[in-house]
C-alpha cells in the first residue's frame, strides 16, 4: 500500500475521531450551545468526503490501468496463439515437403550406391571364377536384391530410426522459458481459477465459444502451461469494476494486488512471445504463403531427384539379374570388363 494512501487513511481516521468527539460534546451541551458545533461538524464531513472522493478517483485510475494490462495480456495471448499455429503449420509443411521427401531421396541414393557396388563385386567374382555353380550365383543375386528391397525402406520406422525428426515445439518453448513460479502464484491456485473461470466460459456445453477456441484452451490445460492458463484466467475474468460501497482499504489492497499480478503476467507473456518470435523467420511472419510456395517447389524438385534415382535402381537390378546370363557364357565371362555402364 503506497504512502499517499496510508496518509489519507490516517487523515480520515483523525477526522472521524474528531467528529465523534464533537458529536459527544454537542449531545452533552445545552440546546442553546449546540449550534456552535454545527459548522465544524459540517466542515469535517466535507473534508472526509473530499478525501474519500480523491481515493475513489485514484482507485478508478488503478482499475483503468489494470484493464489496460488485461487488454495487453489478451492481445499478447492472441498473438502467441496465432504465431504458434503458424509455426506448427510451417513445421508440418517443412516435415511433409522437405524432411520426409529428403529422407526418401537419401534412402534411394543409398540403395542405388549399394546396387552399384554389388554389381561390381558380383562381376569381379564371376570373372575370377569365385562361384562354384550357377546356383551359388543365383543365391547371391537373390540375397543382394532382397537386401536392396528391405534394407533401404523409407517408411516411418526407418525415418524415426534415422532420428530425422523435428523437435517438439512445446519442448523447445519450455526450454526457452522454464516458467518458474513467480511471486507466490501457485500452480494449484492457477489451476483452480482456470477450472472455475475459463473452462465454463469456453466449453461447448456451457458456452457458444467456437470449437477451435475450446480446443486451443483444452490443449493449454492438458499441457499444464501455467503461464497461458494464467493469461486465460485474466481474459475470461473480465474487466475490473469497483463497488462504490466497498471498504476503501480492502478495495485498494485488492487493486494493488491485481495490478502487481497483471504487470508480472504481462511481462512474462511478453518474454514468451519474444522467444517464439525468434523461432519464426521474417518470411514466415510477413509472407507465409510465399514460404509455402517455396516448400512446394522444393518438394517437387526432390520428387524429380527421387524418380531419377528410382530409374537408376531399376536399371541396376536388371543388370544384376542379367549376370546369370553372362555366367552361362564362358567366352563372355573370360572377356568381361569391369565397366559399370
Amino acid at each position: 500500500m503506497d504512502r499517499k494512501f496510508q496518509l489519507s487513511l490516517q487523515q480520515i481516521t483523525r477526522l472521524r475521531q474528531e467528529l465523534a468527539a464533537l458529536d459527544e460534546k454537542s449531545m452533552q451541551s445545552p440546546a442553546a450551545e449546540q449550534a456552535q458545533f454545527s459548522q465544524r461538524i459540517v466542515d469535517i464531513c466535507l473534508e472526509i468526503e473530499a478525501i474519500e472522493s480523491q481515493i475513489r478517483v485514484e482507485n478508478q485510475k488503478t482499475a483503468a490501468l489494470i484493464n489496460e494490462l488485461r487488454q495487453k495480456i489478451i492481445t499478447s495471448l492472441e498473438q502467441f496463439n496465432q504465431w504458434q499455429k503458424a509455426m506448427r503449420e510451417m513445421e508440418k509443411l517443412f516435415l511433409v515437403n522437405f524432411v520426409r521427401p529428403g529422407f526418401i531421396l537419401k534412402q534411394a541414393v543409398r540403395q542405388r550406391e549399394y546396387l552399384e557396388a554389388a554389381l561390381i563385386r558380383l562381376r569381379t567374382r564371376i570373372i575370377n571364377h569365385k562361384f562354384q555353380s550357377l546356383s551359388d550365383l543365383d543365391n547371391e543375386i537373390r540375397s543382394v536384391l532382397s537386401h536392396s528391397d528391405h534394407g533401404f525402406v523409407a517408411d516411418q520406422r526407418s525415418f524415426e530410426d534415422e532420428e530425422v525428426q523435428t523437435e517438439s515445439f512445446w519442448k523447445m518453448i519450455q526450454e526457452l522459458d522454464p516458467q518458474p513460479l513467480v511471486e507466490g502464484v501457485s500452480e494449484d491456485q492457477i489451476e483452480r481459477e482456470f477450472r472455475k473461470i475459463v473452462l465454463p466460459a469456453v466449453h461447448p456445453d456451457t458456452s457458444d465459444t467456437p470449437v477451435d477456441t475450446f480446443l486451443t484452451v483444452k490443449n493449454v490445460y492438458e499441457q499444464n502451461d501455467t503461464l497461458l492458463m494464467e493469461a486465460y484466467v485474466a481474459k475470461y475474468r473480465g474487466e475490473t469494476t469497483l463497488d462504490e460501497n466497498a471498504d476503501l482499504r480492502e478495495t485498494r489492497e485488492m487493486l494493488e494486488e491485481q495490478e502487481r499480478q497483471y504487470q508480472s503476467l504481462a511481462e512474462r507473456l511478453d518474454r514468451r512471445l519474444n522467444a517464439l518470435k525468434k523461432e519464426l523467420t521474417a518470411a514466415e511472419l510477413e509472407d507465409p504463403e510465399k514460404v509455402k510456395e517455396l516448400l512446394h517447389e522444393q518438394r517437387d524438385e526432390i520428387k524429380k531427384l527421387i524418380q531419377a534415382e528410382t530409374d537408376k535402381v531399376f536399371d541396376l537390378r536388371s543388370r544384376i539379374m542379367d549376370l546369370i546370363k553372362l555366367y552361362r557364357r564362358p567366352f563372355q565371362r573370360r572377356n568381361w570388363c569391369l565397366k559399370t555402364d
